[in-house]
């Protein structure tokens, strides 16, 4: 395979940038997973079917961590200040 790099900049000062070079079988993973998205939209144009998402509504919740802080906070403004 030709040789790839990623360049990865951070968007706050000091603006500090890495190059990582993935190895073989990461780049072998995309390209299979790749040819595999391309093959499903070329069946989907061919059809004129294309998939959809459930047929049902999905309940989305908060992270663990966001659940967690919420009731630190509602337990810091009972304003128990003794």
């Amino acid at each position: 395979m030709a040789d790839s790099v990623v360049l990865a900049v951070h968007d706050d000062a000091p603006y500090e940038a890495y190059l990582y070079r993935p190895l073989d079988a990461v780049l072998t993973f995309g390209a299979r997973e790749n040819g595999k998205a391309l093959a499903l939209y070329a069946e989907c144009v061919r059809s004129g079917l294309w998939p959809a998402g459930p047929d049902k509504v999905l309940s989305v919740d908060l992270p663990e961590w966001a659940k967690q802080r919420m009731a630190a906070e509602d337990f810091n403004d009972t304003g128990d200040s003794t």
